[in-house]
């Protein structure tokens, strides 16, 4: 969980095991490296909402 673009190189490396890469980070205060690279993102702002939203 973060949105620092030192995350990056191992996000990369996951990938490249075929690994999906989930980033959980803070509105406002993720790299848009990780963004670009991430299989899934959201933001631990909204948390509530998505569960409400996946649980109707």
């Amino acid at each position: 969980m973060s949105g620092d673009g030192d995350f990056a190189n191992p996000v990369k490396f996951l990938q490249d095991k075929d690994k999906n890469v989930i980033i959980f980070a803070r509105r406002g205060n993720v790299k848009q490296s990780l963004k670009n690279l991430a299989d899934e993102l959201y933001f631990v702002d909204e948390l509530p909402q998505l569960v409400d939203k996946l649980a109707a």
